[in-house]
Formats: structure tokens, sequence, C-alpha cells
């Protein structure tokens, strides 16, 4: 589907007659995309899982997404159901992992529909998820979103596995993966990983196995290579930025894949 995605588009001549009437323009190069998302690989070992939230931070989560998909990646996540909406609307088939919370029968409808992997971390999203999947007769996967520490939204770490178990077993449905967010003060980090390792093994000792266990995004994958564990979640640094400024120097090179451009219009001599 990427490859068809990329035919439909305008070629670079076209697309350069369209800007030559504009002052400015942003300048979106995907190969450089690609060459970070391979230092990603060669650093982690483990799954990429790309966040494209906000628009792809900007850089338009359509070819970003299609652009991923190409090189191998399996599946990105979202942040807002409309980027999911775009994805598919496009014709993609790259496996999405929607982390916007549903409130309307209608959107789990068309996530269950449209093989979007829903984000939950309450009862209620979990039965949601269940009602869609057993009207359309599909098994679907869900992730759990579980609060080890930085207090945002998700299931408190003490409550998850029951929470995880009770999803499990609805009709329907399965866990296929959970993950967390650091809080990215280095102490309390270590502490919120072995909360979720405690977590995936208190699962295992119920007999719930989560395949996908995540905890580390871009700051993790710099200063933290212990909390990779099944999938790492870049968002910044896909995108060619460093977590900190030192970390510029630990070896990894990346290249911004945004450049804004501008004409210049207009130069002139004034007397002093």
């Amino acid at each position: 589907m990427s490859e068809s995605y990329f035919g439909s588009q305008p070629s670079p001549e076209e697309i350069g007659e369209r800007v030559e009437g504009y002052a400015s323009w942003l300048e979106i190069d995907l190969d450089r995309l690609g060459f970070n998302l391979e230092q990603i690989r060669k650093r982690v070992g483990v799954e990429v899982l790309p966040c494209v939230k906000s628009d792809a931070y900007g850089h338009g989560v359509v070819p970003v997404a299609a652009y991923l998909g190409r090189e191998g990646v399996g599946r990105v996540l979202v942040a807002k159901l409309w980027e999911a909406v775009q994805i598919r609307g496009a014709g993609l088939d790259i496996g999405v992992v929607n982390m916007d919370p549903l409130f309307r029968r209608d959107q789990y409808d068309w996530v269950v529909g449209h093989d979007v992997v829903q984000t939950v971390y309450t009862r209620d999203h979990g039965r949601g998820v269940s009602d869609a999947a057993r009207k359309q007769e599909k098994e679907v996967g869900v992730f759990v979103k579980v609060d080890t520490g930085l207090g945002r939204v998700g299931v408190r770490h003490e409550m998850a596995a029951d929470l995880i178990e009770h999803v499990d077993g609805l009709a329907g449905v399965s866990v296929a993966g959970m993950f967390s967010t650091f809080t990215e003060e280095r102490e309390f980090d270590g502490v919120q990983l072995e909360r979720m390792l405690a977590l995936d093994s208190e699962l295992r000792r119920r007999g719930v196995e989560v395949e996908t266990k995540s905890m580390a995004s871009s700051n993790a994958i710099f200063h933290f290579s212990e909390s990779f564990l099944d999938a790492v979640r870049p968002g910044l640094m896909l995108y060619g930025l460093y977590p900190e400024p030192e970390d510029r120097g630990a070896g990894v090179e990346l290249r911004p894949v945004l450049s804004f451009k501008a004409r210049l219009e207009h130069v002139k001599w004034i007397e002093g």
C-alpha cells in the first residue's frame, strides 16, 4: 500500500512548480527519516514502534506512516483518532496503535472495523472494544497503558494486573501489549521499570502472556538500555532531534528531517 501511495504523489518538478508562488515553505526529507530509523534499529535491537502523534510532529502523519511502512516498520503509534482515520483513509495498511480514548460506540466500531489497535486503561474501555468485536465477529488485540509513576493517563501499576486479566478475558479481546512512560528522572525511572517487570511477572503467574512490553522513548533510548524490553517508542529522535544537548556526543548520528526555507524578497542599501 505504501508504494501505491507514493506512486500517486506529485513529482518533485510538480512540487517545485507549486511552491514557486510562496515566500516560505517546509521541506521534509524522508530519506533522512529512513537514516534516523536505521540508527535507532542499530542501537536497540528490538522492535521500533515509531510515535507519529501530533501529525508526526508536524511532518505529516500520512507520508511519514507510508514511508515507515515501506521501510519495514510494522506499526506506529498515534495520539488522536483522526490520525488513524487519515492513515486508513490514505489506503495504508500499516499497523496502528491508537492512544486516544474513545467515547462513542461508533468510534469503537470504526477502530475495530479498520484493524486499529486501541489503547485501554479502564474496564469501560475494554468493554467498548469487546462489544464492537463481538458485533463484527472479530478477534482483536488491545494495548494497555500503565501508570508506573508519571501520573498521566493509565491504570495504576498496583491495579494493572487485575485490569489486564479482566480485559484479556473479554469476548473477542486479547491484551497484545502494555506500555508506560518514564518521568525521565534517572533514579525514579529505575523504579518505574521495576514496577513494569513486576507486573509482567504477576501476569505470567496468572497465566496471562503479554507479547509486547514497552517503556523506552527517545530519552531512554540514549540513557537507559535496560528498559528497551520488547519495543521502543522513538518520537523526537526519529525526526532528527536529540532529547538532550549532550546526546550529540553519544555516538548516534541523527539528521533533521524538516527544513524551513524562504526566498530572499528584497535587498537595498539605506543611509546610516
